[in-house]
């Protein structure tokens, strides 16, 4: 079960998607799900495959990247922010 979403989350949250959409060309199909247990937060990016290319990057480093980004500010908030990447995600056969 999921806990409701504090202000620090909803930040968080739209610093992520902001990033994240201005790395992928189909924006409209970019979604990030949250999830919130205690003071964990998870973040569950869904986007166009193509795009995954952009937003994981060559060997991972982008989406490493991000990772460090949120790791940095969970430890000033207290919090545990984790980024997953779906990898099943809306085929080029889907628009």
């Amino acid at each position: 079960m999921s806990d409701p979403i504090d202000q620090e989350d909803v930040q968080v949250h739209s610093l992520l998607s902001r990033v994240i959409r201005l790395l992928a060309e189909r924006k409209d199909n970019v979604v990030i799900m949250t999830t919130t247990n205690g003071s964990a937060t998870t973040f569950t990016v869904s986007a166009h495959s193509d795009d995954l290319k952009w937003i994981i990057g060559r060997q991972g480093v982008m989406v490493w990247s991000l990772r460090t980004i949120l790791h940095a500010i969970g430890m000033t908030t207290k919090r545990q922010y984790t980024l997953f990447v779906d990898d099943e995600t809306i085929g080029p056969h889907e628009k």
